[in-house]
């Protein structure tokens, strides 16, 4: 089993809130923009989920608090994350410091999934929706253009897109199988999750 719950978009956001701190841009991003862009890309992500021990998106029900771990060479703690695969982990090992925010964005999707489908059967243990759309106020005016936050979104996109899709790339199955097309699916709905 694996993860198809495109939290890449959400994971972004987070990704990108975080290094904002540490990162200079065109022009930093106010609290309310970031509180904006986090709102939009929470209610454009769902897809499917799966939360178990074998997925990145563990690190939501135990995630690093502690930034002191994040020491340059600091090997154990990549190696201590249950549910990274052999990328995830290289990549955790070369930007230790993104760690903590790939947590609180999957706690935060896993969080907002569980609050959007709180009145049904389940609760977010597998949630199915093909369509992916982004949610669009109704004032807001059609030429409204994001005034962004330089670099750092697109840094964040990057990265989710590398981390997140690490699992998938790494899988050699045979091409025309189920599981290659499961494959396939998983890598489309990462994508439409970051879109």
């Amino acid at each position: 089993r694996g993860t198809s719950f495109p939290f890449g978009c959400l994971l972004a956001v987070v990704v990108a809130q975080g290094v904002m701190e540490t990162r200079t841009s065109r022009r930093p991003c106010s609290s309310a923009e970031q509180h904006l862009l986090l709102a939009v890309a929470l209610i454009a992500c769902s897809s499917q989920l799966l939360v178990d021990a074998n997925s990145w998106l563990s690190l939501a029900m135990n995630p690093i608090q502690r930034p002191e771990m994040y020491i340059i060479g600091a090997q154990p703690l990549c190696s201590q994350l249950t549910g990274l695969s052999q990328g995830q982990r290289k990549l955790c090992q070369l930007y230790q410091d993104h760690m903590v925010y790939i947590g609180e964005g999957a706690k935060t999707g896993i969080n907002e999934c569980q609050y959007q489908f709180r009145h049904r059967r389940w609760n977010c243990s597998t949630v199915d929706n093909a369509s992916v759309r982004a949610a669009r106020p109704r004032d807001l005016p059609r030429d409204w253009l994001w005034g962004g936050c330089g670099d750092n979104v697109n840094y964040g996109y990057r990265f989710a897109r590398e981390f997140v899709d690490a699992r998938e790339r790494e899988k050699n199955y045979p091409q025309g199988s189920k599981e290659d097309a499961r494959t396939l699916m998983n890598l489309q709905n990462n994508e439409a999750g970051r879109q």
